[in-house]
């Protein structure tokens, strides 16, 4: 039997790198409220969680029939697919019993979380830079003292963590640093060693290529992620659109045989950089930017390298598994501070859009696809509107 973790602090976990790792409160309510999301992205199994007390999240499952169940425990499994690996999902879940065979060991840990650094980005950035039509250049840097000497534009650049989500873990700074800022990152530099520089690029979209690597070492495309951030360079919300027509977005900016030359090269230069036995989803988040001088756009294709499940795949996978033809829309995470709002809103915008499914596939309207009561806080939703 498959079972289906959802751990959304990951990243967090992999900077700190303990079996002991404890998320924030506000984290950790985000992973209860949210527990429920591999039902729609997984494939048989079990994802642990409870839809207790939401008649409106067990109509939309009985409607749209997904592969996977419900299970309110931690059972007996032959095999686990969490959201990402780190060392304290898995000292949770062998604390719940699960057997050593089916949990990962020490070196595969250690090599999760080089090659989710950010460092590991230079190195496919180098690689993927050197397909025409595109652009961007990343440091690393050891010393606060060295950022000055990059060659960055006087409007300066952002300093990244080696590891951090949510747009946490960024900073924008300008020349010549000074001040919290210079603080900020030579705080980030004591604990970790390094940090990662790069120019402030004139962003025009978000998107990003998303792979699957198999038992056998074979990776493959699949497909694109068009998405949004919000002021804070946290994620916000995907499109749900065909492949076809992010790609008729992104030409807008860039040619159709940039997209091709940097996917493919993507298939190959990843394929020969895994030297150890991962197997799953994978991502790389790029953008679009504007070349002000030049008066053109160019394709920056590695700003990060998302060595997990993320929401671009669950967006996709889901359009694919459950749209009906020709309807699209957005995938969004929502929040709220205090129990009972979520529950209100969620009922207001159903009522705005009530959903319209046919032969088991949503046309339109506006659904949760996370069980919401008056405990909870946090949901994930569609927002679809027909061809």
């Amino acid at each position: 039997m498959k079972l289906y973790v959802f751990n959304p602090d990951t990243d967090d976990a992999l900077a700190v790198n303990s079996p002991y790792y404890m998320p924030s409160a506000a984290v950790a309510k985000m992973e209860e409220d949210l527990s429920l999301l591999p039902v729609w992205y997984g494939d048989g199994g079990y994802a642990v969680g409870s839809c207790d007390g939401d008649d409106c999240f067990r109509l939309l499952v009985e409607g749209l029939s997904p592969a996977v169940d419900v299970s309110p425990v931690l059972r007996g499994a032959d095999e686990v697919s969490v959201w990402g690996w780190d060392r304290a999902v898995v000292r949770r879940l062998a604390a719940a019993g699960l057997p050593a065979g089916v949990l990962p060991d020490e070196a595969f840990l250690d090599n999760c979380r080089r090659m989710s650094s950010r460092e590991t980005g230079i190195k496919l950035l180098s690689l993927l830079s050197a397909c025409r039509g595109t652009g961007g250049r990343r440091h690393l840097v050891t010393d606060v003292k060295d950022i000055g000497r990059l060659g960055l534009p006087a409007a300066g650049g952002v300093a990244k963590k080696l590891w951090s989500s949510g747009g946490r873990g960024l900073c924008r700074f300008s020349l010549p640093l000074q001040g919290d800022k210079a603080g900020r990152i030579s705080r980030w530099l004591r604990n970790t060693g390094a940090v990662i520089c790069e120019p402030f690029y004139t962003k025009v979209t978000d998107f990003a290529m998303e792979f699957f690597r198999d038992v056998s070492g074979y990776v493959r495309f699949c497909g694109y992620s068009l998405f949004v951030n919000d002021k804070n360079c946290g994620y916000d919300y995907s499109l749900l659109l065909p492949d076809d027509k992010v790609e008729k977005i992104l030409c807008r900016y860039v040619g159709g045989d940039v997209l091709d030359v940097v996917r493919e090269t993507a298939v190959r230069v990843m394929s020969g950089m895994f030297d150890f036995d991962y197997a799953g989803y994978f991502g790389i988040d790029m953008m679009v930017c504007r070349d002000d001088d030049a008066g053109s756009c160019f394709l920056h294709p590695c700003v990060e390298l998302n060595l997990r499940m993320n929401m671009g795949v669950l967006a996709g996978v889901f359009r694919e598994r459950y749209l009906a033809e020709g309807s699209a829309g957005i995938l969004k995470i929502v929040g709220f501070r205090s129990c009972g709002e979520l529950l209100q809103w969620r009922d207001a915008v159903m009522r705005e859009s009530v959903p319209v499914m046919e032969c088991g596939r949503l046309v339109s309207g506006n659904v949760c696809l996370t069980p919401v009561s008056a405990s909870t806080c946090y949901a994930v939703y569609v927002s679809v509107k027909g061809g």
